[in-house]
Formats: C-alpha cells, structure tokens, sequence
C-alpha cells in the first residue's frame, strides 16, 4: 500500500457512542458503535430514529425517513417526542425542550477522542407549528 493511501486510512475516524437526549422516545441513551454496528428491531423500535439522529447531527438533512413518506418526522417532534396521536398528550415533552445529539469519534492520527454535537431547543408546544 502506497503512502498516500495509507495516510488516508490514518486520517478516517471512528465512531465509538452516540448519544441521544431528549430525542424522540429516548430520554437518555448512549449507544456503542463497535466496527460494523447493526441496528435490528420490530417496526417503531427507533432505528430509523437513531440513523436520523446521526443523519441531522452530521449532515443538517432534515428529510427523515424518506422511504416511509412520514411528513410528521420533523426535528421539532423528534425534541417533543410526537406521539401522533391527537389531543393534549401528543407530545411527552410539555414546555421548554432542549435535546441533545452527540457522537464521540476515535481518531487514531491525534490519537485521541473527538466529540461532535448539536444541542435543539424547543420553547414551548407552539414551536411544532413552525417546524
């Protein structure tokens, strides 16, 4: 393997944990990423939850779950916890919301941890309409 590719594979990064706050129905979770993670479960487990997570964090891309045409997937739902269902406890997050979505990294050229996260603040239930 020449220099420059193995350079390249220096450089990459690993994702080690995620971790969700206030995140759909994830109050508080951290997750392990070891090697190739797969995420299995029943329909409404949260595994398109958890990659859309990941998705807006390192992208800013807000078309979640796209296949499912789930226009109710909006980042304001995600930090209320949209329970679609209708009245008063649509939401299981009342008030002020803030939630939280973090990925650590490991990355073997600085040989360290690298953390990257967003931080999404949600005044009051009236903020889903602006969403």
């Amino acid at each position: 393997m020449d220099q420059k590719k193995r350079m390249n594979l220096m450089n990459r990064k690993t994702a080690t944990k995620l971790l969700l706050l206030n995140w759909s129905r994830f109050q508080n979770i951290t997750v392990r990423l070891e090697g190739s993670t797969l995420f299995t479960g029943v329909n409404g487990s949260g595994k398109s939850t958890i990659l859309d997570a990941m998705t807006y964090l390192l992208t800013g891309n807000t078309q979640f779950n796209k296949a499912a045409k789930d226009r109710d997937r909006t980042v304001v739902a995600y930090v209320r916890g949209d329970t679609k269902s209708n009245g008063k406890d649509r939401y299981l997050r009342k008030d002020g919301v803030v939630s939280y979505i973090a990925m650590e990294f490991w990355s073997p050229v600085e040989d360290m941890y690298l953390v990257v996260g967003v931080c999404i603040e949600s005044a009051s239930e009236s903020d889903v309409s602006s969403s």
